[in-house]
């Protein structure tokens, strides 16, 4: 009911919020993840949640944040059910949630939004019940602590967190003093630490314990720049589809262009490949026509050589493929295997039985002819 009545009287209704939860229930935890590739962060500070808080087996929401362009990282770390709780809460009171942050991650983006905090610094706050200090130094980019009640030695212990030994240059205030001026109410220090924030989220951590489909937005023009953006996208992507087909039929019509030039000489080179291939042609057939004079004059002379005297033939047939021949010789059985044996002859036979005479054997033997020369057609020309 408080908070349903202050939004009404703010006037805040319809914009959403961001609340920054009891410092109780947060547990602030640093890393130093040197070496780790940025893309890679997000990954890296999961793989340690389970051991960043004292939470057990209870379920647990965290946010990280990288600080500036190092290798340290802020982790912030509750349990789901105060989340569940606080959002049921403003929900029920009407009221919309832009996200839910922690007094360190506040504290860090305001303290740089329109000043620079000193390099080495420690501020405490106190609600009469609880004690909380936040510190910076170069050994210890974040220091956040709270104690129930007000023990005397908070300073020292916060200087050996700090690594600092009480020599240093070290400013001590108030969270109020980190702000700029006019927002240095102490008792508003958090509330106006998490309005600048909320007020520049690019300036800030990226610290939002909020599940994503629990936030609200304020306004539509949010969603200008991705209207825009998605419409730059169409009209590239409608270019990059576009453009090779542009490229492709400009190419075609260069391609086209240097055919035709090329045509005519193309077709007198097909023409001179014609008339070579017919020339080569001829000149085989002339050269297989050479060959088979010098083939059956060497036919006839092997023949003679073969034949052994006082063997005689009287009658020789001589074609393309094969011989045909007569005569008569003391043993006409042994002429089989001395034709085989030549090179120029196979697969002799008798084609009628041999006859005896008084003084020799008479025979009819056929032989197929080898070698060049031979067969019936001219070998056809090769390219």
């Amino acid at each position: 009911a408080e908070y349903a009545a202050f939004a009404r009287k703010a006037q805040v209704n319809a914009l959403p919020v961001t609340v920054v939860l009891p410092r109780r229930d947060v547990t602030v935890r640093h890393l130093h993840l040197p070496g780790v590739n940025p893309k890679e962060l997000a990954q890296a500070v999961s793989w340690q949640v389970d051991s960043l808080h004292p939470y057990a087996d209870q379920a647990v929401t965290h946010a990280w944040a990288r600080l500036g362009e190092t290798a340290h990282v802020m982790v912030g770390l509750v349990r789901q059910d105060v989340v569940d709780h606080f959002g049921n809460l403003f929900s029920e009171a009407g009221l919309k949630l832009a996200g839910f942050t922690y007094s360190a991650a506040a504290l860090h983006s305001a303290a740089r939004i329109t000043v620079k905090p000193p390099a080495v610094f420690l501020a405490v706050h106190s609600d009469g019940a609880l004690l909380e200090a936040y510190g910076e130094s170069a050994a210890r980019p974040v220091f956040s602590a709270w104690f129930d009640d007000l023990p005397e030695g908070v300073e020292p212990r916060a200087f050996a967190e700090l690594r600092s030994s009480g020599e240093e240059e070290l400013a001590t205030g108030t969270f109020a003093d980190l702000l700029p001026r006019g927002l240095d109410s102490d008792e508003m220090a958090l509330a106006c630490a998490a309005a600048m924030t909320s007020a520049t989220p690019r300036l800030a951590l990226d610290a939002n314990l909020l599940p994503v489909e629990r936030r609200s937005q304020s306004a539509r023009w949010i969603w200008i720049p991705t209207a825009v953006l998605a419409a730059l996208v169409a009209v590239a992507g409608a270019l990059l589809a576009w453009q090779p087909a542009y490229h492709e039929r400009g190419y075609l019509q260069k391609l086209d262009a240097e055919i035709r030039k090329i045509q005519p000489l193309a077709e007198q080179a097909a023409k001179l490949d014609a008339a070579a291939t017919a020339a080569r042609n001829r000149i085989t057939l002339i050269d297989h026509f050479r060959r088979r004079t010098q083939a059956d004059a060497d036919a006839v002379k092997e023949l003679t050589n073969l034949v052994p005297p006082p063997g005689w033939v009287n009658l020789l047939h001589l074609t393309r493929t094969d011989i045909q021949m007569n005569g008569e010789t003391e043993q006409a059985a042994a002429l089989i295997k001395i034709i085989d044996s030549s090179p120029l002859f196979k697969d002799s036979a008798f084609s009628n039985s041999t006859m005896r005479t008084a003084t020799a054997e008479g025979f009819v033997i056929r032989a197929q002819r080898e070698g060049e020369g031979i067969g019936e057609r001219a070998p056809a020309a090769t390219k």
